[in-house]
Parts: C-alpha cells; sequence; structure tokens
C-alpha cells in the first residue's frame, strides 16, 4: 500500500518562518514608544478603564492623543492625560 504523497513546501513560507520567529520577542523593542509617550498598552496599565473605554473617550475627544504621520499607533502624553482627566473630575476633593 502506498501512503499519499505531502504535497511539496511553499519555499517562500519556509524562509520566512525563521525570520518571523527571531524577531518575535522584540517586538517591544522595535515598537517602543519614544520617550515622553505611552502607547495605549503603557497607558491601561495606569488607568483602570477597559480599552474599548479608552477608545471612546478618544473619538470623544475627552483625551489628547498624538498619532505619528502615516501610522496607526496611538501615543499619549502623560501628563496631558493626567490634566485632561482631572479637568473632567467631578466631587471629591
Amino acid at each position: 500500500m502506498l501512503l499519499p504523497r505531502a504535497p511539496p513546501l511553499d519555499f517562500l513560507a519556509v524562509q520566512r518562518w525563521p525570520i518571523r520567529a527571531r524577531f518575535r520577542g522584540m517586538k517591544h523593542e522595535i515598537n517602543a514608544a519614544p520617550p515622553g509617550l505611552l502607547d495605549e498598552d503603557a497607558l491601561l496599565q495606569r488607568l483602570p478603564v477597559s480599552r474599548r473605554t479608552l477608545h471612546s473617550w478618544r473619538t470623544k475627544g475627552l483625551l489628547p492623543y498624538v498619532r505619528p504621520p502615516g501610522g496607526r499607533r496611538v501615543l499619549y502624553h502623560w501628563p496631558s492625560v493626567e490634566s485632561a482627566l482631572l479637568r473632567l473630575q467631578r466631587g471629591g476633593q
């Protein structure tokens, strides 16, 4: 009984795999935010809100943000975000 032959490997996929594996752990080093600015994940660690709430506040114009030209990333300047949130604060002392 003959076994079916395996399909040939895609040469480009085989060549790209080791490169992806090498850079997989370096994501944060390559895409690190510039000094003084926070990316969305870093801001979410400082604020007790969900990602959806953060997006909602941003689209309503409640939080100041920076989007680098030609990019998808959204960066936040922490002192500006903090002062914007303090302006929206109600009650308390």
